[in-house]
């Protein structure tokens, strides 16, 4: 029940574990302990890529094809609207700012655009020094981090979107990317 899997989302107080598939266009729920296929979470979708839980409880999935809205779900899978008025295409990576702006990157448009509360456009946040956008991260001091796939490095942006510099490099496709408690970056 797994087609080119691009994210998973643990929802620990259910003991399941949700995955994006890109190629078929679902996500599929487990059992978090076992991996057993439980059901499809939803369905549908242009090529989910990145999920997240966002602090209005529900949600949030981007889309690869289609549109490129980022649509909203209920936690239990209820499709609930297209939060973003503007489709970023190609989209493969976000995250929400310490003041609660969405930010979500193109990997083909090699930009990084900003959205307000309500998911109105904002514009572009970043859109230079970019060459195949994929994860992107607030740090604890609210720089932007970037993985950047094709420019293999992952590049720092200050607050308002400047280039700061190449945060770490040598790496050759990046993409996934986890925060450990200690700051250390896996």
């Amino acid at each position: 029940n797994l087609n080119w899997p691009q994210d998973i989302l643990f929802m620990e107080d259910d003991n399941e574990v949700l995955v994006s598939n890109l190629g078929s266009g679902k996500i599929s729920r487990h059992n978090a302990t076992t991996g057993a296929f439980i059901s499809y979470f939803a369905s549908a979708i242009s090529g989910p890529t990145r999920m997240k839980i966002g602090l209005d409880g529900y949600l949030y999935v981007l889309q690869w094809n289609g549109n490129g809205k980022v649509r909203r779900y209920h936690l239990n899978g209820t499709f609930n609207d297209e939060f973003t008025d503007v489709g970023v295409p190609q989209s493969i990576g976000f995250d929400w700012d310490i003041n609660g702006y969405l930010y979500v990157s193109s990997y083909s448009g090699d930009y990084v655009r900003k959205f307000g509360f309500n998911g109105e456009d904002m514009g572009l946040f970043i859109s230079s020094n970019l060459q195949g956008p994929t994860n992107i991260w607030f740090d604890t001091n609210g720089d932007l981090l970037v993985a950047d796939y094709d420019g293999n490095s992952v590049k720092r942006f200050d607050a308002s979107g400047n280039f700061i510099g190449d945060y770490l490099t040598g790496l050759s496709h990046c993409e996934g990317v986890a925060v450990c408690p200690n700051g250390n970056i896996i």
